[in-house]
Order: C-alpha cells, then structure tokens, then sequence
C-alpha cells in the first residue's frame, strides 16, 4: 500500500500505577530520521525504540514525544546525600574563615545546594521497557494508519493526473499524424507566392516533407512516454520497496521525453499539450514528494 511520510499517532497506556503516553509525527524527509524527546529515566529504551521504529517505517523525518507518570505511592525514595552537604558545609566554613564573615548556614541554604537530595526510583525496568514498547506500538499503529489514508489520497490523485496526461498525449498523435500534411500544404503555398508561375517540382516538395517529417518526428519519445505512464501506475498499483525513490525516478524520464517531444514540434496545438503535461508532471512530482 501507498504510504504519505506525513502522519501523526499518539497512544497512552496505564498498568501498574504507571502511565506512558506515545506521540509521533513524521513530514517527508529522503530517509529515516528519528529525534526523541523523552525523560532521562527512560533514555535506556533508545536504542531498542529505534530498531523497532526502523522495523515500521522506511523513510520520512520522525519526532517522537514520550511521558511518563508514575503514581506508586512507593515509587520514589528521596535520601540526603551526606558526603556532599558536609563538603559543602566545610568549604563554606573556611570561606568564612578567610573572609571574617560569620559562619550561619541555615535550612535555605541547605535547599539550595545541588545534589543535596537523591531520588532513588523503584521501577522495575523489564516492567518499564514493556509498558513503553507496547504503548510505542499502538501510537505508531495510529500514525502508520494515518500514513496510508494519506497515501491512498496520493495515490489516487496521480493516477487521475495519468489520465489526464494521456489525454493529451493522445491529442499529440493525432495531430504528428496529419502535420506532415499540413506542411506540405503550406510549403506549396509559400512555393507558389514566391514563384507565381514557376511550376513546383513534386518530387522535391516531397523529398521536403519527408525530411521535415524525419526531423520533427516524436514517434520513440511518445513510445517511452507511454511505457513511463504503465510503469508509474504499475508502481502505485503494486508498491512494494522505496516507491517514492522509484516514482521521482520515473517521473524525471517522462519529463526528459516529453521534453524532447516539445522541442521537436513546431505545431502550436501539440505545444500547447506539451505545456499542459508538463504542469502535470510538476504537480505529481509534489505529490511524490510526500510518498514513503
């Protein structure tokens, strides 16, 4: 299935008096970039929450946004780090010393000193690790959902764009097929402005045509075209892989054909078709942008 690099999923699970919310949002980036912004108690479950995102998702850039609450009565001990408030104190008592100021230190002062106070955490981290992995796995089932409605939109969206594009590429055959015709047309006429009475040798008015027909023929550029346009919708009917990468691919040939065909042509209605395609090549390859 079509997958969009733009989703967002948020998931919130609760056992055990502890309470994990997951929340992630992805914009379309050439691969897979992940930041997470989480508590540091749980920066251990990086590396793992990485592999497993990895498993889910091929490209597109990834902020993932982790909670955690803890409402065990018992969950947290919080002790007095002794060694360094009497390290403190006696560092601030020989400053006094030195500076004849008198030694008063109060409970303020105590508050104030970093590390004074030690949270010990009693989580059990098998417990933790579960609890963020499974609700990560929902959150990301959420956001992977998400990907593939605004994938299927995508996917529709090209492909109505394909048939308007060989719409005007069939407008494009019709008309190489009876401008040889019209030139000659034209080039007799001019012939005969010019030269009034003069009779026009046929053979060489031919050989004219012929090699103006040989020139500004788009006979293998329409080909390709045609192939890019079967195997574009191939891709988007059986994706499998990079799709993205392979329809950007695609999507520069059919510009390099229809290109070519535009430069060849002198014909003002097939000019206007190949301006008309090219809009459209413009707008599914925005479209592409965003396709995982």
């Amino acid at each position: 299935m079509i997958k969009s690099m733009t989703g967002y999923g948020k998931a919130e699970l609760s056992r055990g008096g502890r309470t994990i919310i997951a929340e992630m949002k992805t914009v379309n980036h050439r691969y897979l970039d992940m930041s997470f912004r989480m508590p540091h108690t749980l920066n251990y479950l990086e590396g793992a929450l990485r592999a497993y995102i990895k498993n889910r998702l091929v490209r597109g850039r990834c902020d993932i946004f982790i909670s955690y609450r803890n409402e065990n009565t018992d969950a947290t001990t919080i002790r007095v780090n002794l060694p360094v408030l009497d390290n403190y104190l006696s560092m601030l008592k020989d400053v006094c010393e030195h500076t004849n100021v008198p030694y008063e230190p109060d409970i303020k002062l105590l508050l104030s000193v970093p590390d004074a106070f030690i949270k010990d955490s009693s989580d059990d981290e098998d417990e933790l690790s579960a609890l963020v992995t499974d609700c990560l796995e929902a959150c990301i089932d959420k956001l992977v959902a998400a990907r593939e409605r605004e994938g299927e939109a995508l996917k529709e969206d090209i492909l109505s764009r394909l048939v308007t594009i060989e719409g005007y590429l069939a407008t494009i055959i019709e008309r190489q097929e009876t401008v040889p015709a019209e030139y000659r047309e034209k080039l007799k006429a001019r012939i005969e402005e010019i030269l009034c009475d003069i009779e026009i040798n046929e053979e060489k008015l031919i050989s004219e045509v012929v090699f103006f027909t040989e020139k500004s023929s788009i006979a293998e550029e329409i080909t390709r075209l045609t192939c890019h346009i079967a195997s574009m919708r191939n891709e988007l009917n059986n994706c499998k892989g990079e799709v993205g990468k392979k329809l950007d691919f695609i999507t520069q040939e059919m510009n390099r054909e229809i290109n070519t065909t535009g430069s060849k042509s002198s014909d003002s209605q097939i000019a206007a078709c190949v301006i008309s395609i090219k809009s459209e090549l413009e707008k599914i390859r925005e479209q592409i942008q965003n396709i995982e």
